[in-house]
């Protein structure tokens, strides 16, 4: 049979290519769709349609073989959708093949089977169309060049020419080729069109930290009423005071997971809404009783979330509402009848068919009150002050005269008063205004305390009370006050009124607060207790912010003792080394009037100041003889490998590295490892020097035996200006001479005196 016209040809390529662009672009279009079983059969009946269309247009090159593309959306499918769909739509094209009655079906068929299992093949290796130009065409050709070996061998059976045949089969491979990178091409890029479109879509529509639908939408769905019959408007209670206390990436995760919520427990029942900050919306079907057991529903799950999601939270995370029936001014119903909730003490959800609920009473500090503001102001400052937010380290202690000051200040009524703090079974006075210094360091017992407030259960529970005239009187005579405590201290004749308030942390009475007036029993009213509740509330964060970071560092240099316990353990003659050094450095530094920071550097540095020596060898750092030349420099280097180390440690203070780093150093500049001198050597790490050359002094080593003190204190004088700081050294040793300095191992009555530098 001759062969195809030449422009008959090109008409059928010209053809074949439309065919291929228009079902890829339906292809594309049905990933607009949820991706589903339905879409994914959708998709196959494209395929299977493109290679039907390929057959019947297909046009006779020679007897039995016919000029057509159905390889090209089979291997298209096999690849995109795997070899099941492949096989269902080689299935349809073969037997179509076969309903033809024409010669060469086997061959179809082979073909039809090849492009399947070698799609199935390259699939599985992860050579998937769609992911490149240059991959679909490797892809194709290695799909579809078995298909186009089988068409040579069906050309060559009708005895054509062998350039004839190759020529024919090639030129089907060419154009399939083509094909297949097309559709992959125009498929590929419809879908990443329809994502785009669907993402953008989804910033205009969704609310991007919930994913509720925005306030755009439901704007756009007030419009359609008949979808929805009732309105609930919601809002967050004390979202603010959330913000404030844990920070908004906290009230993110708030607001997230009350959407969630929102979002599940509205399902199948209507739509919500974010539609502001903190401020939700729903559209519900059904009934007025569905819409009141709904709201009830999303409180209760809102109570069960709290304890599992925000259990730090110290007060209850809430929600109120107003719900009205849907129509005209539904939204501005729904939003006064929330405000009418809020007002009546939150917590609840308002309905347009239920009377109002009665607002709670204002109390007079929520309002004008001019020193309301001062008050906050002013103890958040304290607070502040105390945590230091400038990133240095919190004081030892917290300012609590500082607190009662402030109280005594703001609160109206109030000439006096005192701040007591639980220290174990026992209360102490801590901080006085009005009255004598004495009453400082005051004792009381925990039932004094109870008997003071007059209810045990009420000042457990943290409440108020406020006693004045006959009744502060007639308390005061059950001898609350230490027998030995002197009127002119107490001053218990002149209290004319007296406001109490247990603070509370973490639900246990941790201090109290007395606030008195000594001339006026009428001088304190409800107003002052209240004021005065706001600064018990701030003296509560105060402590409990102390304790916090109390309770870290106990743990962070509990941490580090062990740690220099376990250096010891390498040598028994140094056991206690580390206790010792800490608490005489610490000593010495507080004689020396160092901040509670360089305290915390100065103690740190000493737990770790031999941290080097975990890479001494064993035959060095035990050796009992005098050290070779090369063991001097090899021991030495503990203190660069300690300060190395250190480095490493979470929370470790620049200065505490300073005393590892620097400990060797000698006044005169004759140390190790840097041979700095004097000033340039930092000032906690020559306070530590002196503490550690006196314990080494006055304890066995290896290579010495114990000096006695007065012969370590000797020393310690005798290398003022050499080895150490002669400011620091006077103070040791005056140290010594008003509080002593600790013991340390026992010690023989006449020592071998050795060099003052210790090799520990």
């Amino acid at each position: 049979m001759s062969a195809l016209p030449t422009w008959e040809l090109g008409d059928e390529l010209f053809f074949a290519m439309t065919l291929f662009a228009s079902f890829a672009l339906l292809t594309g279009l049905s990933f607009l769709n949820v991706q589903t079983w339905k879409t994914a059969l959708f998709r196959a009946l494209i395929y299977l349609g493109a290679g039907l269309a390929c057959l019947m247009h297909a046009q006779p090159l020679t007897p039995g073989f016919f000029l057509d593309f159905r390889e090209v959306p089979l291997a298209l499918t096999s690849s995109f959708m795997g070899a099941g769909w492949g096989v269902a739509v080689g299935a349809g094209l073969a037997l179509y093949r076969w309903l033809l009655g024409s010669a060469g079906a086997g061959a179809s068929a082979a073909g039809l089977a090849s492009v399947i299992v070698m799609a199935t093949v390259l699939r599985w290796a992860g050579l998937k169309a769609g992911k490149s130009v240059k991959q679909d065409a490797v892809l194709a050709v290695l799909t579809l060049l078995p298909s186009a070996a089988i068409t040579f061998w069906e050309v060559r059976s009708s005895a054509l020419p062998l350039l004839t045949g190759l020529g024919l089969s090639s030129l089907k491979l060419i154009v399939s080729v083509a094909g297949f990178c097309l559709w992959s091409a125009i498929v590929s890029l419809t879908w990443h069109t329809i994502s785009s479109m669907q993402r953008y879509q989804n910033l205009a529509t969704r609310d991007s930290l919930t994913g509720l639908p925005n306030r755009y939408v439901f704007e756009e769905d007030r419009g359609r009423p008949s979808e929805g019959h009732f309105l609930l408007l919601l809002d967050l209670d004390h979202f603010k005071r959330v913000n404030d206390q844990h920070g908004h990436l906290y009230g993110d995760q708030v607001l997230r997971q009350f959407g969630a919520l929102l979002s599940a427990q509205v399902a199948g029942q209507g739509r919500a809404y974010r539609v502001g900050g903190e401020e939700f919306a729903v559209r519900l079907r059904g009934s007025q009783d569905a819409a009141e057991q709904f709201a009830d529903t999303l409180r209760a799950a809102l109570a069960r979330l709290q304890p599992q999601q925000f259990a730090d939270l110290d007060f209850p995370l809430t929600v109120s509402g107003g719900l009205v029936p849907e129509g005209p001014g539904a939204f501005q119903q729904a939003d006064e009848l929330l405000y009418a909730a809020k007002a009546a003490g939150r917590n609840q959800v308002v309905a347009a068919w239920q009377s109002r609920p009665a607002a709670l009473p204002t109390s007079p500090f929520n309002t004008d009150s001019p020193g309301a503001a001062t008050i906050r102001s002013l103890l958040r400052f304290l607070a502040e002050q105390d945590g230091d937010p400038s990133g240095g380290q919190a004081s030892d202690e917290p300012d609590l005269p500082g607190l009662l000051r402030a109280a005594i200040l703001c609160v109206p009524g109030v000439e006096a008063g005192s701040l007591s703090v639980r220290e174990g079974h026992q209360w102490v006075v801590r901080a006085e205004v009005g009255y004598s210094p004495a009453l400082v360091g005051i004792r009381y017992s925990a039932a004094q305390m109870q008997q003071w407030h007059g209810d045990p259960e009420r000042w457990q529970g943290g409440e108020p009370r406020l006693l004045t005239g006959a009744a502060l009187k007639v308390r005061l005579q059950d001898n609350v006050e230490p027998p030995d405590l002197p009127l002119e201290v107490s001053r218990r004749t002149e209290l004319q009124a007296n406001l109490l308030l247990p603070i509370l942390v973490q639900g246990e009475v941790v201090a109290e607060l007395n606030l008195d007036n000594l001339h006026d029993e009428q001088a304190l009213g409800e107003t002052s207790l209240e004021l005065a509740k706001e600064f018990a509330l701030w003296a509560a964060a105060v402590l409990a912010a102390h304790e916090r970071r109390r309770q870290s560092q106990v743990g962070q240099e509990s941490a580090l003792l062990m740690l220099g316990l376990a250096l010891e353990t390498r040598d028994d003659t140094t056991q206690g080394h580390t206790r010792r050094v800490v608490k005489l450095s610490e000593a010495l530094g507080r004689h020396l009037q160092l901040d509670a920071a360089q305290l915390q550097s100065l103690r740190q540095g000493a737990y770790l100041h031999d941290l080097g020596k975990l890479q001494i060898p064993d035959r060095v750092l035990l050796k009992s003889g005098a050290l070779t030349s090369e063991e001097e420099k090899l021991m030495q280097r503990h203190v660069l490998l300690g300060a190395r180390l250190a480095e490493h440690f979470p929370n470790v203070l620049p200065g505490a590295r300073e005393v590892i780093a620097f400990h060797h150093e000698r006044w005169n500049g004759g140390g190790y490892p840097q041979g700095v001198s004097a000033q340039s050597i930092p000032l906690l790490a020559r306070i530590f020097a002196v503490a550690d050359v006196y314990d080494a002094l006055t304890s066995t080593r290896p290579y010495k035996s114990a000096w006695s003190r007065e012969a370590a204190l000797e020393e310690i004088a005798r290398q003022r200006g050499e080895q150490f700081d002669p400011a620091v050294v006077d103070a040791f040793l005056d140290l010594h001479r008003h509080t002593g300095v600790p013991d340390s191992a026992p010690l023989p009555d006449d020592p071998a005196h050795t060099a003052a530098e210790p090799r520990a």
